[in-house]
């Protein structure tokens, strides 16, 4: 399945009652009873707000494989994985902006063991601690609040995101501030040619994150 700008806003994974599932706020994959692997793309997209009682406020991948393209989650809660958790599978996140998540274990992020994440291009801004689970995870051009490395090299940074979402933009997007760390930090040869709301890239020194400032912001 492919989706492409798509705006979700407000939802809820589960309950009081863990026979309600509680995986994946926004969207969850997970493996056929088949055997089958299914395959995800989300492209230009925005996840705000979600919720997941158990694991992955905007995203829970248990099985399969996910590929997230300019996409930004804004405000997502669980237990593991206020953005995202990857609990069986791999998931490759290029110019993801993971900001104001948060969870008990991985505000941005949870990585299950026996798992492979590449995060490229990325920006991880959250108060607690981004990142946690045993998962492998690797990447380039990541750049981070604080806490431990997600990745091998990660920066750390102020990326001056905007507190609040820009709604003149569909869906909604986080605009990166004048002085922002994320500003040509990009990894020339992992640059998307056009960010979330389609304004081009410069291919020599793109931004982190879904959002491309470029000139003007």
């Amino acid at each position: 399945a492919t989706l492409a700008r798509v705006h979700v806003v407000g939802a809820v994974a589960g309950g009081a009652d863990p026979r309600l599932g509680g995986y994946g706020g926004a969207l969850a994959l997970e493996a056929s009873r088949s055997g089958a692997a299914p395959t995800l793309a989300v492209e230009a997209s925005t996840f705000e707000s979600n919720v997941a009682r158990i694991a992955g406020g905007a995203l829970a991948l248990r099985g399969g494989s996910a590929a997230l393209h300019n996409v930004t989650s804004f405000g997502g809660e669980a237990e593991r994985g206020g953005g995202g958790a990857v609990l069986e599978g791999e998931v490759e996140l290029r110019h993801v902006t993971l900001a104001g998540d948060d969870a008990r274990e991985g505000a941005a992020l949870f990585t299950d063991e026996g798992t492979r994440t590449r995060l490229e291009n990325s920006l991880l801004v959250t108060l607690g601690a981004p990142c946690a689970g045993e998962g492998e995870r690797t990447g380039t051009g990541v750049l981070q609040r604080g806490g431990e490395p997600c990745i091998p090299g990660a920066l750390t940074g102020d990326a001056r995101l905007a507190p609040e979402l820009d709604r003149s933009a569909d869906p909604p997007v986080l605009p990166l501030g004048e002085g922002s760390a994320a500003i040509d930090a990009g990894d020339a040869a992992r640059c998307l040619p056009q960010d979330q709301r389609g304004t081009p890239r410069p291919p020599e020194a793109c931004d982190l994150g879904a959002f491309e400032r470029g000139e003007t912001g």
